[in-house]
Order: structure tokens, then C-alpha cells, then sequence
């Protein structure tokens, strides 16, 4: 017989009968994406400490501390690994400058802090962008 694990209340638990499946190819990608962004987000946070979005009606006055990256190519709209690891296109931002650059993106890429993969594509630059 299998054996068995008392809980509280009288409850069992059996023992599992087959070993864990190993990680999904897709699963793998996404720890590997993790593993190589997380450090890269952390360093450019620090040396990005403050909000470069500055969107007004959006940030709150003055200076405010970037807890975020804005990604100024979505990476919904380019999920490759080169487009989330590119740092030149990236902004450090407060949570509610990314919150709404993601839910207006035309105003954003009119505003310069989001772009196209077309625009990336032909070197259009975060100067550029802005302008």
C-alpha cells in the first residue's frame, strides 16, 4: 500500500503515485526570459531611478521614483526575446505612467514613449520618438 500522510482533522493525504512531468518547452522559454530580464530590469532601475515619462495629468508632480520599465515596443506586439531585452527602447517609469501608456496607445506613441516594431525597425531612436 501507498503511504499515507496525517493532516489535521483526521484528513489524509496519499503519497503521489508518479513522479512531476518535467517544464513545458513553452514554460522553459518564459523561466529563461525571467532569468535573463530580472538582473537587466534591476540594474537599469537603478541607474534609471526616477520616472522619464512625465505625462502630464498622469505622473504625480515633481520627481517621482520609476518602478517600472516601459517598453516602448510592446512586447505584445513583438514577444521576442531581442524585443524584451532591448534596453535602447527602454524607459524607466512610475506605475501609472506605464498603466496608461498601456491603455492609450495611440496618445503614447503620438507622445513618444511607445513605437511601432515598424519604427524600431527603421531606427527611429527614443529622441526621434519623442519628437
Amino acid at each position: 500500500p501507498r503511504p499515507v500522510k496525517r493532516m489535521a482533522f483526521g484528513r489524509t493525504l496519499a503519497a503521489p503515485t508518479e513522479p512531476m512531468a518535467k517544464v513545458s518547452k513553452t514554460n522553459s522559454r518564459a523561466v529563461a526570459k525571467a532569468t535573463l530580464y530580472a538582473p537587466k530590469r534591476l540594474s537599469f532601475l537603478k541607474a534609471h531611478p526616477w520616472c522619464e515619462m512625465n505625462i502630464a495629468g498622469v505622473c504625480p508632480r515633481g520627481r517621482h521614483e520609476a518602478t517600472e520599465i516601459q517598453h516602448m515596443v510592446q512586447t505584445s506586439l513583438d514577444p521576442s526575446i531581442e524585443n524584451l531585452l532591448d534596453e535602447t527602447h527602454w524607459l524607466a517609469s512610475c506605475h501609472d505612467a506605464n498603466t496608461w501608456a498601456g491603455n492609450h496607445p495611440q496618445e503614447s506613441i503620438a507622445l513618444g514613449v511607445e513605437m511601432t516594431p515598424a519604427q524600431r525597425d527603421a531606427g527611429v531612436s527614443k529622441k526621434e520618438a519623442a519628437l
